[in-house]
């Protein structure tokens, strides 16, 4: 029965891939939401179903959230496509739009607030500014150690250079796609505020995010390039080649998290085989015995299940600006599922907060309205010719469908912050005074 159940969960995950095939042939262009999402979904179905066939799944799990990406695609056919596309291509230069002296001086003013504000942030927890330089592994496992103890002395630095460093790779994201000349590549740097984080704090999750928002500039700059294919050579070997690179350096974070002095090859390849399944296998499978839980069914632990939290999940950082007076752990939810010796993992995708915010039916409803609304926001970025609002929406979006596998990007309170940073920015940037070109 259990084999039968992964085979059906796979046949489910192959129908989110369908849906993209299917989109992508009717629009033209895999540079569309729901393409986007039903890939990701695909992607963060398949390869752990298929990796790890050994670990058993609920097929019903998987089979909700295939009806919930067929319900948020199901509304991008309300709109006429043909027409935004066709609006799209009277967008200017975006080289004249993005690429310009105030924004290369945001970026720099970015990197320099948030790499400074990380360092002040890590030499407040009681260790010398050349610690980090000397000796980092030991600095990130004492600071990992203190923040799941919950013993960090709290600074202003320490959100301070997290939302400078969203905001570097959102505008770093745009400046480089929109360069031509590939004379930019120096803007990578955008990056090296995420990577001094990770590396000092074992935080792999924001250099994640990052990555996904910088790709988000590109995104819009290749929208208004009017450059709407996706995949050649150049580009897979580009993705791989980035791939790889982030792979060693999240190997170099785990090792920061206790195993460096592992001398056995054997046994550290095996702890890093399990760290590695569980960043980014465990979420289909914490979300399916939650949701067995849910269901009715026996679990191995005991879960909260209740429900009609009426978005705190979704939006905590909305809830909070409010004043909402309920708490959650640092991780969000305190069970932590556990397969052998393989999988542990707090992890459980949007889609519980989901059915624990709005129950199964409204967390259905909720993906038909966000669906019908993200595509409205893509339709009006596609029909304008110098959007800004709409061109935050589209990079923040693709930040949000990568955040899905983990939990809602709207949990962080300096998500919307920095949204609203970079919103003045753009606004700014978008005044004739300033719009001049550099090369």
């Amino acid at each position: 029965m259990e084999v039968l159940e992964k085979v059906i969960a796979i046949i489910y995950s192959i129908i989110i891939l369908a849906n993209a095939l299917v989109l992508r042939r009717m629009m033209g262009t895999w540079l569309f939401p729901a393409c986007i999402l039903s890939l990701f979904w695909f992607f963060y179905t398949f390869f752990p179903l298929v990796f790890l066939f050994e670990v058993p799944v609920n097929s019903n799990s998987i089979a909700f959230i295939t009806l919930a990406i067929l319900l948020f695609s199901a509304p991008s056919l309300l709109f006429n496509w043909g027409k935004a596309f066709k609006d799209n291509l009277k967008k200017p230069n975006p080289a004249m739009v993005f690429n310009t002296r105030f924004l290369k001086l945001t970026l720099f003013c970015s990197i320099l607030i948030s790499v400074f504000s990380s360092l002040l942030h890590v030499t407040a927890q009681g260790f010398g500014f050349m610690d980090v330089f000397t000796d980092p592994v030991l600095v990130a496992t004492t600071f990992a150690a203190s923040r799941y103890a919950e013993t960090l002395v709290y600074t202003m630095f320490g959100p301070l250079s997290l939302v400078f460093s969203n905001i570097s790779v959102v505008i770093g994201g745009l400046v480089f796609g929109s360069s031509q000349s590939g004379k930019n590549k120096k803007i990578l740097f955008a990056f090296l505020p995420s990577i001094i984080i990770m590396l000092t704090q074992s935080s792999k999750g924001l250099l994640f995010l990052s990555l996904f928002l910088f790709l988000g500039g590109i995104l819009v700059s290749r929208v208004y390039f009017n450059k709407l294919s996706t995949f050649n050579f150049k580009i897979i070997i580009k993705v791989i080649g980035a791939a790889v690179s982030l792979i060693i350096l999240i190997g170099l974070s785990f090792i920061s998290r206790g195993l460096q002095n592992i001398e056995d090859q054997g046994l550290l390849l095996t702890k890093l085989r399990g760290l590695f399944a569980s960043y980014f296998f465990t979420h289909i499978y914490g979300f399916s015995e939650w949701f067995t839980a849910y269901t009715g069914g026996s679990t191995s632990i005991n879960y909260d299940t209740s429900n009609y939290y009426m978005g705190f999940y979704t939006l905590t950082s909305f809830f909070k600006m409010l004043g909402a007076e309920k708490v959650t752990s640092p991780g969000v939810y305190d069970e932590f599922f556990v397969y052998k010796d393989l999988l542990e993992s707090n992890i459980y995708t949007i889609f519980r907060g989901l059915i624990m915010d709005f129950g199964m039916p409204g967390s259905l409803v909720f993906m038909l309205v966000m669906g019908f609304l993200v595509h409205f926001v893509y339709y009006l970025f596609l029909r304008q010719s110098r959007p800004v609002l709409t061109v935050l929406l589209v990079i923040f979006m693709l930040g949000f469908f990568y955040m899905t596998f983990i939990i809602s990007m709207l949990t962080w309170v300096i998500i919307p912050f920095t949204f609203l940073i970079c919103y003045l920015i753009l606004k700014f940037n978008n005044y004739d005074f300033v719009v001049k070109r550099t090369v």
